[in-house]
């Protein structure tokens, strides 16, 4: 029966509230509200649709007061466990202004505590698991009065004190039977999708860890579910309907729908188990190249469920990049999580997918069940040798519907009141481990960092640094470092703007600028801070939004850094461009690089104390060399390891306070074992450089081509961990030390 001329225009709405935790991409309104309201207009029922996922909630609030005068009677929001707070004030709102408005509430949060809901949120109806079928139902019944609330499957809703639940509603079997997504009836959806191209435009993305390179794309599903239950998945706790899907035909039609009549040319394909049916997936392939769609995707799979001749037709179909769900290579992981990855398999797997030309991504997770430094490191060394071409690490979080939230839950670890709470960060899974540690395991590895060398140029002329020596002066055009500030971008998590002095260039003002354009996070400035001691350029500085860490190296104390920097007064004012950035930069992070050498040796001490006494944030001690490669001590200039060691232990010993600021690069992990140290090198695989030249180099191979193991390294514990020793070092004072240590 038409219900067409039964709902006016404005009776029917739908909501996607205030997200304080957001994507950081935007990939289209949200999906299932999208479902929901093509299945109303599928059925001649008008519906308005808001999206409120980037608004502040003053604004969606005052919003909706204005919507509200078209008088909904039938208002659905969807609600996650991170927009509860949001909801529960726009619930209010509502109540207030329109007390015979009807709220219905859908949405995994609401599927899976719907009587926390009905309970304690002022809400009409809960609508549990897929909502395009219920929803057309329940609006029907009410509209006509009299009907039977208790016949529709899949509804919750209160009976005085009570709160009743109907029949479960099996999931949609027949996927094809659904219409499109009504992605048309967001304001604003074409112009947000169409501006990937338009790097300058205005945009209001959030910053955060991006799941893929594409910064705009639409989202479209091919299938609904997994067929394996992690635990930290909502999926393990799906009995029915474990997997379903869109045929071929059909999905390649709706992504031809979307690219010719809205002009997308890029697309995140977003099951959760993309390749889980092979021949599907070519039939897909062949369908887009013979629809002769000129588009790009990206996808999420099992990193052992491909193989050479799929990923060579995803990639002539346009797959541009897939992200894998690692989460750990520890065999021992991989049980307790039920995942049971082909590790093998999926190391093979990823060397194929660079092979077919699509990028990869590792998306690897901290703190499962039994989780311990000897797992980290497992998948760290694993990891290394995958070389993905993006990594993202992530703490283990307590979501609803998921079986580790479960057991957190009967650990009376979840506090009983918390979802009354509006914190929208999910708390970690600290069953085994504090959320310190966790931190601490999840340092242990670390996505890529892109350093790019922007010019030679110094104010200084430090007797170590291999680009001040560099005979011709070269300085890189702002056309060339915004294309290499691009690239780096969708290579990994910090970017490095290094040289000699960077803030020596006159446009650094426009590649700072460029960079808050991108939407760069984790952005860090190497710089000799004898620049800084102006408060006016500090002021500056902390007025671009990505800039977030300064990198500032040391050679000693005042006479020594002064000597080995060659220019009088450059530690006094390095020191006070510190005190500039505590003043009227809180908000930029401090790193400083003390270079070992014999002439600060002695004084080593008291120049940790001084610069830790500053507040700076993290203290790398560097031995031979550091990181960025273009500092290198001269033989001459190198002190024993053993009289190293014992400054280092004094410094662990005498200063406690400030051990967990404290790095150390370039020491072989046997001389820090003792003192339980935080090596670097280790846990930074993936760092590189893009020269004065252009060329991208990998600073690990950089560094193992200055390095050299002995015999007896291979009987040492952590010999597939270490680099070894520096080839310089060894070649001075040979092996009797390193037979002590």
């Amino acid at each position: 029966m038409s219900l067409r001329n039964k709902f006016s225009k404005h009776e029917i709405v739908l909501v996607n509230p205030t997200n304080p935790d957001p994507a950081p991409n935007y990939f289209g309104p949200a999906y299932g509200i999208s479902l929901i309201a093509a299945s109303l207009l599928k059925n001649h029922i008008p519906v308005s649709v808001y999206d409120f996922d980037l608004e502040p909630v003053p604004v969606m609030l005052k919003s909706f007061r204005r919507i509200l005068k078209t008088r909904p009677r039938y208002i659905g929001i969807t609600i996650q466990s991170c927009t509860r707070g949001p909801v529960y004030e726009l619930i209010k709102t509502i109540k207030d202004a329109a007390p015979l408005a009807i709220i219905i509430l859908g949405g995994p949060f609401a599927t899976d505590k719907y009587e926390f809901l009905l309970k304690h949120f002022p809400v009409d109806y809960i609508v549990i698991g897929e909502g395009e079928q219920s929803f057309l139902e329940l609006v029907c019944c009410l509209k006509t009065k009299g009907g039977d609330i208790s016949a529709i499957d899949g509804i919750a809703y209160r009976q005085g004190r009570k709160v009743l639940r109907t029949e479960d509603r099996r999931g949609i079997t027949d996927l094809d039977s659904l219409p499109y997504p009504a992605f048309h009836l967001f304001s604003g959806f074409q112009d947000k999708i169409n501006c990937l191209d338009t790097i300058s435009a205005k945009r209001n993305f959030i910053l955060g860890k991006r799941c893929t390179s594409f910064r705009n794309a639409l989202l479209l599903l091919s299938s609904r579910g997994c067929v394996y239950s992690c635990n930290f998945c909502p999926m393990s706790k799906v009995i029915q309907d474990k997997m379903r899907f869109h045929s071929p035909e059909y999905f390649v039609a709706m992504v031809a729908y979307f690219h010719k009549k809205f002009k997308i040319k890029n697309f995140v394909f977003g099951d959760n188990f993309f390749t889980r049916d092979r021949r599907r997936v070519i039939a897909i392939c062949k369908g887009i190249m013979q629809a002769g769609l000129t588009i790009s995707w990206t996808c999420m799979t099992r990193s052992d469920s491909v193989d050479a001749p799929l990923l060579a037709f995803m990639a002539q179909a346009g797959c541009f990049e897939i992200s894998y769900g690692l989460e750990s290579a520890s065999g021992e992981i991989q049980r307790s999580i039920g995942k049971n990855l082909d590790l093998i398999k999926s190391k093979k797997a990823l060397k194929l997918t660079a092979r077919a030309g699509i990028r990869t991504v590792l998306m690897l997770m901290v703190g499962n069940l039994g989780e311990t430094e000897e797992t980290i490191r497992e998948t760290a060394y694993y990891v290394r040798d995958c070389n993905p071409d993006n990594l993202l690490v992530n703490i283990v979080k307590v979501y609803p519907m998921t079986r580790i939230h479960d057991i957190f839950e009967e650990r009376g670890l979840l506090p009983k009141k918390y979802y009354l709470g509006s914190n929208h960060c999910p708390p970690a899974f600290t069953l085994e481990h504090s959320e310190k540690k966790l931190k601490e395991l999840s340092n242990m590895i670390k996505p890529r960092m892109s350093i790019i060398q922007i010019s030679n140029t110094c104010n200084n002329n430090c007797a170590f640094c291999s680009l001040v020596k560099e005979s011709r002066r070269v300085k890189k055009s702002l056309k060339q470092i915004k294309s290499e500030l691009e690239l780096v971008k969708s290579r990994g998590e910090y970017v490095v703007l290094a040289g000699a002095e960077p803030l020596l260039r006159k446009d650094m003002r426009d590649i700072l600028r460029y960079c808050d354009e991108l939407e760069m996070h984790n952005l860090f400035l190497y710089t000799n801070a004898r620049m800084l001691s102006y408060p006016g350029l500090v002021k500056v500085l902390n007025g671009f939004t990505s800039l977030e860490k300064v990198i500032i190296p040391f050679f000693g104390l005042g006479p020594v850094h002064d000597q080995i920097s060659r220019v009088p007064g450059s530690f006094r004012q390095a020191i006070t461009g510190i005190r500039n950035i505590r003043e009227n930069a809180r908000c930029l992070s401090i790193q400083a690089d003390i270079v070992i050498t014999n002439a600060n040796l002695d004084s080593l001490f008291e120049c940790c104390s001084v610069l830790l006494k500053l507040g700076v944030d993290e203290l790398h001690l560097v031995f031979v060399s550091n990181s960025l490669g273009h500092i290198q001590v001269p033989k001459n200039a190198l002190p024993a390891i053993s009289e190293v060691m014992r400054q280092l232990q004094r410094i662990c010993v005498e200063l406690p306070e400030f051990i967990q600021k404290l790095y150390f690069e370039g020491f072989p992990l046997c001389s820090l074992a003792q003192l339980r140290a935080r090596a670097f090198e280790p846990y930074r695989p993936f760092d590189e450089v893009i020269t004065l030249g252009s060329a991208l180099r990998e600073c690990s191979k950089q560094r193992l081509s200055k390095k050299r193991k002995f015999k007896f390294c291979a009987s040492c514990k952590e010999n597939g961990w270490c680099e070894g020793v520096w080839s310089a070092y060894a070649r001075k004072y040979g092996t009797r030390e390193f037979h002590a240590l």
